[in-house]
């Protein structure tokens, strides 16, 4: 941030990526989103509620009283009639915005000073269902 404190943090936890948006705070530097490589991200209102959850199946965004105002699903996650993606563009502080238009296409921009830095947080997996194979039918 222009005050000098930390704005995004990305660090790695074995084989998983992590990045971290904190607020601009000079005591308690409140976490306002968290993105894990395996797909699972979170964005928080100022309040330190959930806003927008998102997993490896697809995502939602809540409003601050806690409902859900949308649902999607990534394409190929689950069988089944797909709920699509209509893009996601969310403000969490005057200098970090969160941009969502895929599942390997989710944008962390931060602004300040007339400098830009984006960060693709996107990710590209797919759920594979497994299923048991059937006894053959047994004639009696």
């Amino acid at each position: 941030y222009p005050s000098g404190h930390l704005a995004i943090i990305i660090s790695r936890d074995r084989d998983e990526l992590i990045c971290i948006v904190q607020d601009d705070e000079p005591r308690t530097a409140q976490i306002r989103a968290l993105f894990q490589s395996d797909g699972r991200s979170t964005c928080y209102y100022p309040n330190g509620d959930e806003w927008i959850n998102m997993s490896i199946q697809g995502g939602q965004y809540l409003d601050q009283a806690g409902n859900r105002v949308r649902r999607w699903m990534w394409p190929n996650s689950s069988p089944g009639p797909q709920v699509p993606l209509s893009p996601v563009f969310i403000s969490l502080n005057r200098h970090v915005g969160v941009r969502i238009l895929a599942q390997d296409k989710i944008f962390v921009s931060f602004l300040a000073m007339g400098r830009q830095a984006k960060f693709n947080m996107g990710t590209k997996l797919q759920v594979f269902v497994h299923a048991e194979p059937r006894e053959p039918a047994r004639g009696g």
